[in-house]
């Protein structure tokens, strides 16, 4: 297909997308919806448009054209190119083909027709609007077609926002709850989710609430925006205003010679003489037209400032993004009781920062084996949640493999920058010496590792070199979660 017919056929498609998405969000079940519910109104607005001005224009740009328009676009150049003369030696053949295309520009073949032999226009421009006319066409026609294909899959749409509206309507508490909770919403079909028991989530909820420096930890703990300590050059434009001495003859200050002009304020007493004499008027006026008369001439110097663009190459910052979180949670038998509560509450307040900020985040469980959770989203995010937050803590401390999954994770490009907590007692963990050189060589690479260990020991002081920061988070104390907070802010306020 050519690509300026191809653009006019994308533009078309968006043009008819942007109609039908406002034609749709103006149902009366949405209507309602958008009333009753309206801290989801512009989320709703925002889910519909994503599906229909991305996924379903992606889909229709994909959609192959059928043989028969393949045929007709193929006649159309073909007729372009040879131009009028070709057109009507070939006319009958060619209104053969088009009819058995089904072409729509069949319609206007009489009225061309008549065009062709009226002497009063010019052919040439007639054959012009007769192509512009049949591209015109050609390009509505593969827009509805490629609309229509698309027409399963927004009907479909359509029956899962209108179930959505039904369970969010049922079950209004729990929808709101999660809403005020993650700060976002479930993307696609709520089946699953009315069938989510939320106890747990909002249980530990509360548990925050009561500890709000918890959620403070998580908040500051990711990588914050900031310095990346990496740097780009750009040519900027620079305005440079230089000033220069210029006579100015408006403002006289300083006679510098005789000129010639016409001038009579500045005429010089000798030209007068021309004027007294009635015979010598005539050379005056002569001079005076000719601007030959003999004045004074003066000169006034003044700053002047005149404005220069100047390239210069500028070394700029690169601000540092919010990074992903990778999260290992030591699930073991000795991690039950306290720790296991205060454990459960920090990844439940990371995973909450990660939802909200919209950064990756991913969860690893350890105790004899281990446990992967992707928790980027509230649809994956929410039963992988349920299931941590309500299984007890049981079994023996075994660090390696789980920590080897989290340096495997870093090494990918969604997680190359993350940030790593290490949630344990550490009662009887070990960290091999390949991990630890590992972890050396990833810090090195803008990555950062943090230990919070939750006992009444703290780990072993050869182990905390490798950690940017370790925290000891004593389930006695009352504060700790706050001294923790208050070590990140003091961090994040020296950075700056």
């Amino acid at each position: 297909m050519d690509d300026l017919i191809e653009s006019h056929v994308s533009q078309q498609l968006t043009a008819k997308l942007n109609n039908l998405l406002l034609s749709e969000t103006n149902l009366s079940n949405f209507t309602w919806f958008k009333k009753n519910f309206a801290w989801l109104a512009k989320e709703f607005d925002n889910q519909i448009s994503n599906f229909y001005l991305h996924e379903v224009l992606e889909k229709s740009k994909a959609i192959p054209i059928p043989p028969a328009i393949v045929k007709e676009l193929r006649l159309y150049f073909w007729i372009k190119v040879n131009g009028l003369t070709r057109l009507k030696n070939n006319w009958n053949e060619i209104f053969t083909k088009v009819k058995n295309l089904n072409s729509l520009v069949i319609n206007y073949f009489p009225y061309y027709q008549n065009k062709f032999k009226d002497r009063q226009v010019s052919p040439n421009l007639i054959f012009t609007n007769f192509c512009n006319r049949w591209e015109g066409l050609i390009i509505e026609r593969i827009v509805n077609y490629k609309l229509y294909e698309t027409l399963q899959m927004r009907q479909k749409y359509l029956a899962i926002w209108g179930n959505n509206i039904k369970i969010i309507n049922q079950v209004r508490h729990l929808v709101g709850f999660a809403w005020n909770f993650f700060g976002c919403f479930w993307i696609g079909d709520l089946t699953t989710f009315k069938k989510i028991n939320l106890n747990t989530i909002i249980q530990y909820g509360e548990i925050l609430d009561s500890n709000p420096a918890i959620l403070e930890i998580a908040r500051m703990l990711g990588r914050w925006k900031g310095d990346s300590g990496l740097v780009e050059q750009q040519i900027h434009d620079k305005i440079v205003i230089e000033y220069e001495l210029k006579p100015l003859g408006k403002w006289p200050e300083e006679v510098v010679g005789i000129t010639e002009g016409k001038d009579l304020e500045h005429l010089l007493p000798l030209e007068l003489v021309n004027l007294a004499i009635p015979e010598l008027n005539v050379i005056f006026y002569k001079k005076f037209v000719e601007e030959k008369l003999a004045i004074t001439e003066f000169e006034s110097l003044d700053l002047v400032a005149t404005e220069h663009l100047k390239q210069e190459i500028v070394t700029i910052p690169i601000p540092e993004s919010e990074g992903p979180f990778i999260l290992c949670i030591d699930t073991s038998k000795s991690m039950s009781n306290s720790p296991e509560i205060i454990a459960k509450s920090l990844a439940l307040a990371v995973v909450k920062i990660a939802l909200q900020q919209k950064r990756p985040c991913y969860m690893i469980n350890f105790s004899g084996t281990f446990e992967t959770y992707d928790l980027s989203n509230v649809a994956s995010s929410i039963p992988n949640l349920i299931h941590f937050l309500g299984h007890s803590f049981k079994g023996q401390t075994n660090i390696n493999p789980a920590f080897s999954q989290a340096l495997t994770m870093m090494q990918t490009n969604a997680y190359h920058n993350a940030d790593l907590l290490l949630v344990s007692d550490f009662l009887g963990a070990n960290i091999t010496r390949a991990n630890l050189l590992l972890m050396e060589h990833l810090k090195k690479v803008r990555n950062r590792f943090h230990a919070i260990n939750v006992a009444v020991s703290t780990m072993p002081n050869n182990w905390k070199k490798h950690f940017t920061n370790y925290w000891h988070y004593d389930p006695r104390d009352p504060l700790a979660a706050r001294k923790i907070a208050l070590n990140l802010a003091k961090q994040k306020n020296n950075q700056f």
